[in-house]
């Protein structure tokens, strides 16, 4: 059975901006020190803070570990789960569903427990749908309560709380005051919305 992928499409140029606004910022630090000269520094040092700070955190969104982004489709054969180049055992999988009070769906989670997957998603999908036919370690949680801020989401039930990282595929599982998981994915994905294509 093969999922395809229908979720955001990160765009090349995303990166390549970056990586332009980072050598930008290099050229103007640059440009003022050598204009002004070394000694004349300090007449230009609320300037150069700011240019500093920007750099620095362009570099650290530039170079800070992040899984890979999976935009592409995945494929179940023969009890495995196959994502470009991995292969996990079905067995492996965890498939985490989050509904509210209501006992509507809220989110699902899927992980494995090597760490090379992450898919988290507000949508039901086929994939998801056929999760719950399988040999999946399936589990369901009454979602208390959830926060997003930015790239980061917090789903909170009664003793477990799911945290995850839309930019970076990190994830944090925690029950009551231990952690239960907590991984930076080789793989993840977030809002796929896999439809069944074969």
């Amino acid at each position: 059975m093969v999922f395809a992928y229908n979720g955001h499409k990160t765009k090349d140029y995303e990166s390549f901006a970056s990586g332009c606004s980072l050598f930008i910022a290099l050229a103007a630090i640059i440009g003022i020190i050598s204009v002004n000269g070394l000694s004349n520094v300090s007449e230009n040092s609320i300037e150069l803070s700011i240019l500093l700070f920007i750099t620095v955190m362009l570099f650290y969104n530039l170079f800070k570990k992040k899984g890979k982004t999976h935009q592409r489709f995945v494929k179940i054969e023969k009890n495995f789960l196959l994502i470009d180049t991995f292969k996990i055992p079905l067995k492996d999988i965890h498939f985490d569903t989050y509904n509210t009070p209501d006992s509507e769906f809220s989110r699902y989670h899927i992980w494995d427990t090597k760490g090379v997957c992450s898919f988290y998603s507000v949508f039901e999908d086929d994939l998801s749908r056929h999760l719950k036919t399988t040999v999946v370690d399936q589990a369901i949680f009454k979602e208390n309560s959830s926060r997003h801020s930015d790239e980061h989401i917090v789903a909170s039930t009664e003793n477990r709380n799911l945290y995850f990282n839309l930019e970076t595929g990190y994830y944090k599982i925690t029950k009551e005051k231990s952690v239960l998981k907590e991984v930076i994915p080789s793989i993840y994905c977030y809002d796929a919305r896999f439809t069944l294509t074969i």
